[in-house]
């Protein structure tokens, strides 16, 4: 964990934010994410970037970070929880982000890109749809 989450989430969010890592590793989406990712810098070195965008975009599914968050919401029986760790996430997008290629592995992506194609240190995000901040805390708090 980085310096910046200990200091900006307490206890409670701390809790949501790790059931809901522990939920996507559960699910094999961790490991899935993790394989596309060096397939996907792998091909594109080669020049077969768009076949890796291809193969990602077929195989991954935005929805599993939607119910990696229920499945923490479950385990926590506190909803409220991970929609703070949301929120705060949404209120600090704004501060300088680093190693930005790794962002399919991070629990929420800051500035709510939908389709990052950055492809800093050598990581590639391209293809990795996720849903925004936005949506998934409209969604959790429907629960």
């Amino acid at each position: 964990m980085s310096s910046g989450f200990v200091s900006l989430m307490g206890r409670i969010e701390t809790e949501s934010v790790v059931a809901h890592l522990m939920a996507r590793l559960r699910s094999g989406d961790i490991a899935l994410t993790t394989y596309l990712m060096s397939l996907s810098h792998l091909l594109g070195r080669i020049g077969l970037g768009s076949l890796a965008r291809l193969v990602v975009t077929k195989t991954t599914d935005e929805r599993s970070v939607l119910v990696a968050d229920i499945s923490a919401c479950q385990a926590t029986r506190y909803p409220p929880g991970l929609i703070s760790a949301l929120e705060i996430v949404v209120d600090h997008s704004q501060e300088t982000l680093h190693r930005l290629g790794a962002r399919p592995l991070w629990f929420a992506t800051p500035h709510g890109s939908r389709n990052d194609t950055t492809n800093e240190a050598g990581l590639s995000s391209l293809g990795f749809e996720r849903p925004s901040l936005d949506e998934r805390i409209a969604l959790l708090k429907e629960i």
